[in-house]
């Protein structure tokens, strides 16, 4: 089968995570102002390549598909954190399949990904090294791996993506192929030559329990609003421990935290239920003061609710807010 592009405008997080199909995924919107996607990628039949654009800083939970591995190569200069450690051009950004991960993206992200099936990535490394690296998996995100020419690698994986992606339509399907092989070659390299150093870090290990056990009581609870001292409680810990593992790991207090979640999810709710009246929706979110939530959501978002709903309303399909 030849490969097959697909090139997206989103103007919202959750139309992202709707489409990342092999990542279970929450995403939520951490900067104020109106977000902008660009999301392409080219399908072949042993891997994924990809390109992702943020225009604001986001932030992505949860887990990869069982059967896939991404290795993710961000623009040079460019500082994501993962886990809570913060990873630069010159670390890989690994998402291992059933491993947990909290990632942050910075404003105006640019980001190229190579995504492989497990099975064809043992074809390509060999079963013993892709064993190695998922036994290591839980491991991955408390510690840094240092791999030799790291460079190489990714400054390859960039500009073969952004060739392909630029000079798609006047290809011809050898070339794309010769293109997909060439980043592959580059991988099965940098593997033969790296070297991997792992150090521990319980303190981060910590703050990593107290956010698992605090966003999980979030995901479980039914009520609308959340208290610091709430999820303190229920975290198990102090607010100044909580404070401390929420700034590590997500670059911000708990209390921003539920803010941004809650109008990430008051915004997820417009988009897929694309109620007539927006009152209900809203009052059934614990949102008392209409006009004072309208100017936050305005301030967050670049539009008012009712001009999403409007977007909604005017716009079809839904995944398609270009």
């Amino acid at each position: 089968m030849p490969p097959r592009l697909h090139e997206e405008i989103y103007q919202s997080t959750e139309c992202l995570v709707e489409q990342l199909d092999k990542l279970d995924q929450l995403g939520l919107q951490l900067t104020p102002g109106a977000q902008k996607i660009d999301y392409n990628t080219v399908i072949f039949d042993d891997c994924i390549i990809m390109k992702l654009n943020l225009k604001n800083s986001t932030s992505f939970e949860g887990v990869c598909d069982d059967e896939y591995i991404y290795f993710c190569v961000p623009r040079e200069n460019t500082e994501i954190k993962v886990n809570g450690f913060n990873l630069s051009f010159r670390e890989l950004y690994i998402l291992a399949p059933g491993s947990e991960i909290k990632a942050i993206f910075p404003d105006n992200f640019v980001g190229f990904y190579l995504g492989i099936n497990k099975k064809n990535l043992i074809q390509l490394l060999g079963e013993k090294s892709v064993d190695i690296l998922l036994e290591q998996r839980e491991r991955i995100y408390s510690g840094k791996f240092k791999f030799i020419e790291i460079e190489i690698f990714k400054n390859n994986l960039i500009s073969s993506i952004t060739y392909l992606l630029e000079k798609y339509s006047t290809l011809n399907e050898v070339s794309k192929l010769d293109i997909k092989d060439n980043i592959l070659r580059s991988l099965k390299v940098l593997h033969n030559n790296n070297s991997i150093i792992i150090s521990q870090n319980q303190g981060l290990n910590k703050s990593l329990a107290v956010t698992k056990r605090a966003t999980n009581y979030i995901k479980n609870c039914t009520d609308s609003y959340i208290s610091v001292i709430e999820l303190c409680k229920n975290s198990y810990c102090s607010i100044r421990t909580l404070e401390y593992a929420f700034k590590r790991i997500y670059g911000i207090s708990p209390k921003r935290y539920l803010m941004i979640r809650r109008l990430n999810f008051i915004r997820t709710d417009i988009l897929t239920k694309r109620p007539k009246y927006l009152t209900p929706l809203l009052s059934n979110h614990g949102v008392v003061n209409l006009g004072r939530f309208s100017n936050d959501y305005y301030r967050f978002f670049g539009e008012y609710p009712k001009d999403t709903l409007k977007i909604l309303n005017n716009q079809q399909p839904m995944k398609k807010l270009v």
